[in-house]
Formats: C-alpha cells, sequence, structure tokens
C-alpha cells in the first residue's frame, strides 16, 4: 500500500483502503476548548490514521511489526545508518534514551518530504525500525 498517496485527503472520498474499523472518536472526555479528533485503524494493526475534525486524514502511522509496508523503499530490519544512506540527512533527530515513566524509547529522525514529514522511530536496540509516521506539517510537533 502507498500510504503516501492518502496524506492530506478526506477520508470519506478514497474507496481502495484495505479493510478498516471504520472511523472512531478518539476522546471520550473533552474540554470544552478541546476539539475531537478521529482515527481509523486497519483491521490487522498494520496502519493507523489520524483525521481532522473534516476527516483529513492528517496523520499515518505504519507498523512493520504488524506487517506494515513501509514507504521510500525502506525495510523494518534496516538500521539507522542504512535509512540516512537512503535518505539523507535528517530535519531534526532524537538519541535513544530511556524514560522513567514511557520506558526504553528508540532514537528518531524526521525527514521533510515537501507535502508532509516522514518520522521513523528505531527500536531501543537500533537495529530495526519501530515504525514510520507521516504527518502534516501543520500537525507536526
Amino acid at each position: 500500500m502507498s500510504y503516501d498517496k492518502y496524506i492530506g485527503i478526506k477520508f470519506t472520498e478514497t474507496y481502495d483502503f484495505p479493510p478498516n474499523n471504520g472511523i472512531a472518536g478518539v476522546d471520550d472526555d473533552l474540554e470544552e476548548w478541546e476539539e475531537q479528533s478521529y482515527c481509523v485503524e486497519s483491521v490487522n494493526g498494520e496502519w493507523e490514521f489520524l483525521l481532522s475534525k473534516d476527516n483529513i486524514i492528517e496523520t499515518i502511522f505504519i507498523y512493520p511489526n504488524n506487517g506494515g509496508k513501509l514507504i521510500h523503499g525502506i525495510e523494518k530490519d534496516w538500521s539507522r545508518e542504512e535509512v540516512l544512506n537512503k535518505l539523507g540527512s535528517p530535519e531534526s533527530s532524537g538519541e535513544k534514551n530511556n524514560d522513567e515513566f514511557l520506558g526504553e524509547m528508540g532514537a528518531w529522525d524526521r525527514f521533510n518530504m515537501k507535502k508532509y514529514y516522514l518520522h521513523i522511530e528505531y527500536n531501543y536496540a537500533g537495529n530495526a525500525i519501530k515504525q514510520q509516521t507521516l504527518m502534516l506539517p501543520h500537525v507536526a510537533p
């Protein structure tokens, strides 16, 4: 599946998605100033889309350990060095760390792909990719 063709388009206007669980609200308890966001997940856990209130696909998570096919010719067993050799220098990066509350978190790199940001998170050992995230620029942290 070529995920990058979906980023920025309206979910309800696409018809070639693989099986999914439909649109669901993300937050049950919202403060009055917060907006509801929505998500769509694949049945088998390969991917997850976060949608705006207008059903625009703003963020796509790809989970290679659940069978999600990574984009830009990257394989799930690639090291960080292999990714950097393929995509060049990232716009921003972070090193692995062990957070008191979240536990072990792998290093990450973020690349500006013009239409979206590509965020790659590596496993803690650094010898494989944990997930890829595509984000529209206005939602990227």
